[in-house]
């Protein structure tokens, strides 16, 4: 016995075989969007990590940046 296809909208089932043409064209178009959304969902949090490391490699290297300063000014004070 196979599995009937169906949707639930507004807790309402809908058997898929009953729709539309033109109700089944937006049920793909909601499927099709709905996986964009969580790809970009997956690609935003990939972004925001990545931005996340690039800011901290800029703190960290203008800590060493400032560090080398301060020990280059104390070294020619010392001359």
């Amino acid at each position: 016995m196979e599995k009937e296809d169906k949707i639930k909208i507004n807790d309402k089932e809908y058997p898929v075989d009953s729709l539309t043409e033109q109700q089944k064209y937006f049920l793909l178009q909601a499927r099709l969007l709905e996986k964009k959304v969580n790809d970009a969902n997956i690609e935003l949090a990939q972004l925001r990590m990545a931005m996340s490391a690039f800011t901290d490699k800029l703190i960290q290297d203008l800590k060493e940046k400032d560090s080398e300063s301060t020990s280059d000014g104390e070294q020619q004070k010392e001359v």
